[in-house]
């Protein structure tokens, strides 16, 4: 390592008669010092923060720019001037001293101007630059910092609106209407069966993943249901069909967006519960029933996308 730079330190010599070489060696151990604490730490940053940097180091382009002048030219100007008066101050060198007398060292002196030129420019530019990216990072931080206290209010005030939502019943809520149709709309069918008319209520969904939409539909249905009719729940099971027959029937004639509602014709009622079930979720009648029973019997036959009419016609378009 040794003989290395004491090699080094000769080469720099006849290269560049009258710098010390000391100076290129401290410059390019300097370089490289920062060079290896920068790299590895942006080498570890992950994707998210590397982009981030990024966009920091853009926001304080632009800034460094406009401070400079409008465009580039005005980042270019004060370098240029500084070359163009090195020229100038070697020509006088050249005019005054002699041309021979001037010549003997002119390379050492060039070197040593446009190492000036350098260092100076790099620690004036290096510095506006410096204050101006700590200033980016500061007023971005506070950016961050003030929407992400907006999002805590916003989010409390959705916490605090859930949990009212909870407890207590918003009479002009779409979800409350709803599930009074179908509690008021089965109410209707048993005071038409008579008090002691046994009964049941099939409700059927797709077999496979439900989404959270048919899931809460299917719960509304259900204990509305249940609780305006006084009748159990079920499914096909329950009017006297085995596994694999009532599967096989859960899926016939299923039609997208659209249940279909199945009571015997002739089934007290049956009519008026259409109607008022079709008010309230877009529906098909069916007058057939698989299996056999002696019970009043409506099969409601869920597809995989039904949802509510106050659903279907005010959901925003995207």
């Amino acid at each position: 390592m040794t003989q290395w730079l004491r090699d080094c330190e000769r080469r720099l010599n006849d290269t560049f008669p009258g710098i010390p070489p000391s100076l290129f060696i401290a410059s390019g151990m300097a370089v490289v010092s920062v060079l290896a604490i920068i790299l590895p730490a942006l080498y570890m940053l992950e994707g998210a923060d590397r982009q981030y940097l990024r966009s920091l180091f853009g926001i304080t382009w632009t800034k460094f720019l406009a401070a400079e002048g409008t465009t580039a030219l005005g980042l270019v100007s004060s370098p240029v001037a500084s070359i163009v008066s090195a020229v100038v101050t070697v020509a006088i060198e050249l005019a005054l001293q002699g041309f021979r007398r001037a010549t003997a060292a002119w390379k050492a002196n060039l070197i040593k101007v446009f190492y000036v030129i350098a260092v100076v420019n790099a620690v004036v530019y290096g510095s506006v630059f410096t204050r101006l990216f700590l200033h980016t990072i500061h007023s971005e931080t506070s950016e961050l910092q003030s929407k992400l206290a907006g999002d805590n209010s916003t989010i409390k005030d959705l916490n605090r609106t859930l949990y009212l939502k909870r407890h207590n019943a918003t009479f002009s809520d779409p979800a409350f209407q709803n599930a009074m149709g179908v509690l008021q709309a089965f109410t209707v069918w048993r005071k038409a069966l008579g008090a002691d008319a046994k009964c049941h209520i099939l409700i059927t969904q797709p077999s496979g993943d439900h989404r959270d939409t048919l899931t809460a539909f299917y719960g509304v249905l259900m204990t509305a249901g249940v609780m305006g009719a006084n009748c159990p729940n079920g499914d096909l099971q329950n009017i006297g069909l085995n596994p694999l027959q009532a599967e096989q029937e859960e899926q016939k004639g299923v039609i997208p967006g659209v249940a279909v509602i199945h009571i015997p014709l002739d089934a007290p009622g049956s009519e008026a519960l259409f109607v008022s079930l079709s008010n309230l979720f877009q529906s098909k009648r069916s007058y057939m029933l698989p299996g056999s029973t002696s019970e009043q019997v409506v099969w409601i036959q869920l597809p995989a996308d039904i949802v509510w009419n106050s659903d279907l016609f005010e959901r925003p378009a995207h």
